[in-house]
């Protein structure tokens, strides 16, 4: 089975996770409960909130 990451659940986000029947999906998103919302009732989707942030390296 393939595995794919969508980072964001953005409009473009809902299509692609529809159309990936035989696919592995988990969306990462800022706002879990979007992500949750776009993988719910798909048997294999995944809702995930990135744990760290990259930041401006200082100067």
């Amino acid at each position: 089975m393939k595995k794919v990451l969508i980072l964001g659940a953005g409009l473009v986000a809902k299509p692609m996770v529809l159309s990936s029947n035989e696919t592995e999906v988990t969306v990462a998103s800022r706002t879990v409960s979007k992500a949750e919302k776009l993988v719910q009732g798909k048997k294999s989707g995944n809702a995930v909130q990135p744990v760290a942030r990259f930041q401006k390296p200082k100067n």
